[in-house]
């Protein structure tokens, strides 16, 4: 990830929104940018997370942008895990 951006100077809420940026694995020289909204925040509960991919480079291979899809969720998402353990004391498994 190039950079991540609130799109609201408020605590993270259901409906903030936040802008991300990403190399594009095809054409890595050129950028991704990607606007997401938050649905709903649980505090102390797992995390469930949603994506649709659509645009001209998602179909024109599909099973790869699929594969990049599955992938940077779950790199995210073991990030994420790391980041709350950490933060909350509680040791990794």
């Amino acid at each position: 990830m190039l950079s991540i951006k609130r799109l609201a100077p408020r605590p993270l809420r259901r409906s903030s929104r936040f802008q991300w940026r990403n190399p594009t694995p095809a054409t890595p020289t050129t950028t991704l940018e990607i606007t997401s909204t938050v649905q709903q925040l649980d505090r102390d509960s797992r995390v469930r997370t949603e994506e649709t991919w659509t645009g001209a480079q998602v179909e024109a291979d599909v099973p790869t942008a699929t594969a990049l899809l599955g992938a940077g969720l779950e790199q995210w998402l073991g990030e994420l895990k790391a980041t709350a353990e950490t933060h909350s004391g509680r040791p990794r498994t």
